[in-house]
């Protein structure tokens, strides 16, 4: 593992004879070509064997112990993923994570399938620091200059350092390959434009090393301008110039899109000011609708290229355009949903024409920030569209062009980052029964726009080595218009513009543009499992009801994206409903952070759950399992891999062991004094302890539950008492432990008082003194810090605990040496990283310190827990 050398691209010119070419802006678009992979076209012959792997696999597997996992690459032989379940790979490690993890791999290697030669051609390129202190790294293969398509090894490390899973399946034997193309780039150009069927026009071709199920080839990367509508990523073999690979890098949503609120809609139909310049969105003075994060004009020639007239002018100071509304039956717009253009009137578009262009440049500002906030976090690091790539918007695309191919679409490009994406927004129309749509224009309605501003994110998050988007298989590419369904239709319904229920059938992405029900989606995306076929009715073979993984390739045969991307999006919903909006969107977003190039179902689950133990320490484990469990992606399902198209579900979830319970408490402790009872050495193998339970004086009644591990009693009367814990993990599972405390009377006490009543049940008032604590902090006695001053630890948070900001300080007497911020998350277990200030780092380097940790909670309260620090190594 090295520095990284810099990829070598070769910028092809127009080619010497070609004649230059003009865009057809009056022909109908071709249909885009199919995904193409020559590994998933040729028989499976196997896993490669790799000497040794075996052996260091089974004796990894033993090391490991319980809920072990590693995966085997059916291509490349070596490791896909290397986890355990519920757990992590690393107990605490050093604060140096990068560090850590790469004397990991390093240690791991033959378990990996990777030779000591092959760790030379792994260059960390991505280190991203996820909200809440999750680390993702990436490491990619390259031989001299010239990278591995595909060939790469990711980490998922948690804030405290431990590792929680690796995967991505690197290529064995880079140093021995071939770098000597017999192609030059200039015909493979050629060639790859001849494969689209497109006129050549310049390309980029840079050569990458592309492993096969026999041989790791040289092939030529190219870049397919095939048309304003298409853009291809082909592999061309450097040798025999033969296709090896080809994705459309165009997002496509063509007649299937995300929907949501709209113009005449009962919450959100209503126009109102929003100040352009004071939200950020756009710069003083602007002449258009150019700002840092997007430029929006109306592309009505779909040129790609906006014209003068195309652009929307400020006038009157502002952009203010009021709304037309063409209210008419033909066009299925009379009453609510509002059409913006009439199709018997061809050119009628024209009159709202300003309008939309402001309101989709509102939604994609807006959209942006709500997707940089907490707790998704999605910032220029990840590849926002900020800085040097904003985003490009062209409305009302090519609605001065009467072709069936410039209607009832949208669609989003998205370039590696630095490069600026492309979103297209269409004309949606009802001709008699031939469509079955509206008169509305897509740039008016927000989810449309955010299904696929949403395409950008995945995009900027799941990839190759190179950074250009690796979701062009049959099960990645479902789960990018899934993603796109989730992210518009959450954010919506956060801002109460949209209803969600408990009743299933509510969240309906074609409420605004369907004239005919279910022609968008088939059904609502919160339909669980069992629902009823009168609001959620199915489609093709795949039945009424909520779907399951064993409908991949059933609701539309032959599968399809957007029908089989229902199945993950009802998934993401259920994850919603389980856990709560923000941590869905931790966890699924976290999981993108994570996952491998052009992942399975399968894949993107494990991705999850490495997510929350990364985030969580695995709080969410057994709710995860739940959830996938019930839509066929339980331990038992499988999928040869991301291509196939009629995977094997299974209902199965991971065994569940019970947890240990241990119990801290003093002999005895004198009647109205607080006995400090901890339970912070309970332990569950294989998931997390969720609630304590407390019976103070043993006699088989609860008294108070915790979401903590510590309380305090005050006994109202002497006596001896077998206090009890019982500890309840994330499945439901028990363990309990006692403890006997003699209570004495105090030397002033004249009369006793009667103890706790032996008759009490679980529904008895609070005994006197009892008190939940809102939070508690979970430190070991003794922290090491690393050289920077930083440590962690853990507060957990009643569900009590009041909502705002939390602070932790680090005392030493009255002076505070350091300290950090957190959100409070209630009813939770949230890891903090913990800065000592420059003098609280000088103290610490000449002597180790006892030091006081002071939580201080919004509104007031506190938690403390004495420690003692000293210096680690780095």
């Amino acid at each position: 593992m090295r520095n990284p050398i810099p990829k070598a691209v070769l910028a092809i010119a127009l080619l010497a004879g070609a004649p230059a070419t003009a865009r057809a802006v009056t022909a109908a678009a071709a249909p885009a070509l199919p995904y193409l992979d020559v590994r998933a076209d040729a028989a499976p012959t196997g896993a490669p064997a790799i000497p040794g792997a075996a052996a260091a696999r089974g004796a990894l597997r033993r090391a490991l112990g319980r809920g072990a996992s590693i995966d085997v690459d059916p291509v490349t032989g070596t490791a896909l993923r290397i986890a355990k379940a519920g757990g992590t790979l690393t107990g605490l490690r050093s604060s140096d994570r990068v560090g850590a993890t790469e004397r990991y791999i390093r240690e791991n290697a033959g378990a990996i399938g990777l030779a000591p030669a092959d760790l030379d051609s792994l260059v960390l390129d991505r280190r991203l620091s996820a909200p809440g202190g999750a680390l993702y790294l990436r490491w990619r293969q390259q031989a001299g200059s010239i990278p591995v398509f595909q060939g790469d090894l990711r980490a998922t490390v948690a804030p405290d350092g431990r590792l929680v899973s690796l995967q991505g399946a690197p290529v064995r034997g880079v140093a021995e390959a071939d770098t000597r193309p017999r192609l030059d780039a200039a015909e493979a150009v050629r060639r790859a434009y001849r494969d689209a069927g497109a006129p050549l026009r310049p390309g980029d071709a840079s050569l990458v090393l592309y492993r096969t199920e026999s041989a790791l080839r040289l092939a030529w990367a190219v870049t397919v301008d095939a048309g304003t509508q298409t853009v291809y990523l082909t592999l061309v073999d450097a040798g025999s110039g033969a296709i090896l690979h080809r994705q459309d890098l165009v997002s496509e949503a063509a007649p299937a899109l995300a929907w949501g609120k709209f113009p005449g809609a009962s919450a959100g139909g209503s126009q109102a000011a929003v100040d352009l310049e004071a939200r950020g969105w756009m710069n003083s003075g602007a002449a258009n609708l150019t700002g840092p994060f997007a430029h929006t004009y109306s592309d009505v020639n779909d040129n790609n290229a906006a014209a003068a007239s195309e652009e929307v002018n400020r006038t009157g100071g502002g952009f203010s355009f009021a709304f037309t509304p063409f209210a008419q039956a033909a066009g299925a717009c009379t009453d609510g949903p509002q059409c913006s253009w009439d199709f018997d009137a061809p050119t009628s578009w024209q009159t709202n024409r300003q309008q939309d262009a402001v309101q989709a440049f509102v939604y994609v500002n807006a959209f942006h920030d709500h997707l940089a906030a907490a707790p998704i976090g999605f910032s220029a690091a990840d590849g926002a569209f900020e800085n040097s790539d904003p985003l490009i918007l062209e409305t009302d695309d090519g609605a001065g062009i009467t072709d069936g191919s410039h209607r009832d679409n949208a669609n989003m490009f998205t370039p590696p980052d630095g490069q600026a994406p492309r979103m297209q927004m269409y004309l949606f129309y009802k001709n008699g029964t031939v469509s079955p749509f509206r008169d509305v224009n897509g740039g008016d309605d927000a989810a449309i726009v955010y299904h696929e501003y949403t395409h950008g994110l995945s995009s900027r998050l799941v990839t190759f080595g190179d950074g250009s988007q690796a979701l062009g298989t049959a099960q990645s590419g479902a789960m990018s218009e899934a993603w796109s369904d989730f992210y518009a239709k959450d954010m919506l319904v956060n801002q109460g513009l949209e209803t969600d229920t408990t009743a299933p059938g509510e969240v309906d992405m074609g409420e605004y543009v369907d004239s005919v029900p279910h022609s968008i989606r088939s059904q609502a995306l919160d339909c669980p499992v069992g629902a009823p076929g009168s609001v959620c009715p199915g489609h093709g073979t795949a039945g009424p009801g909520g779907y399951t993984y064993g409908d991949f390739g059933r609701i539309k045969p032959g599968a399809e994206v957007h029908y089989d991307g229902e199945i993950w999006g009802e998934t993401l919903w259920d994850l919603r409903n389980e856990l709560g909006a923000p941590v869905a969107e931790t966890l699924v977003t976290d999981g993108m952070r994570g996952s491998n190039a052009s992942p399975s179902f399968l894949d993107e689950r494990n991705a999850i759950l490495d997510a929350d133990v990364a985030r969580s320490g695995g709080h969410h484990q057994a709710a995860l399992w739940r959830v996938f469990s019930a839509r066929g992606m339980g331990t038992d399902a499988s999928s040869a891999s991301s291509t196939t198209t009629s995977p094997t579900e299974g209902f199965a979830r991971p065994a569940d062991a019970a947890p240990s319970a241990s119990l801290s408490a003093p002999a005895s402790v004198a009647t109205g004094a607080p006995a400090h009872l901890d339970a912070s050495a309970s332990q569950d193998a294989d998931g997390v302890i969720r609630e304590y339970r407390w019976d103070f004086d043993g006699n088989g009644s609860v008294d108070r539950t915790t979401s903590g591990p510590a309380t305090d009693f005050s006994y109202p009367a002497p006596g001896s008492f077998a206090t009890t814990v019982t500890v309840v993990d994330d499945g439901q599972n028990t363990a309990g432990t006692s403890r006997t405390i003699q209570v004495t009377a105090p030397a002033a006490a004249s009369t006793p008082t009667p103890g706790p009543s032996a008759a009490a049940g679980p529904g008895a008032a609070p005994k006197a003194g009892a008190t939940t604590p809102l939070a508690t902090l979970i430190a070991p006695g003794r922290i090491t810090v690393d050289r920077r001053g930083r440590f962690g630890i853990r507060v957990n948070f009643a569900a009590r605990a009041p909502s705002g900001t939390a602070k932790v300080s680090v005392l030493s007497g009255r002076t505070r040496l350091g300290g950090a911020s957190l959100r409070v998350t209630k009813d939770s277990s949230v890891q903090v990283r913990v800065r000592l200030t420059r003098t609280g780092l000088r103290a610490l380097r000449r002597r180790r310190l006892k030091v006081t940790l002071k939580l201080a909670l919004p509104g007031g309260g506190s938690a403390t827990k004495t420690v003692q620090l000293r210096i680690g190594a780095q």
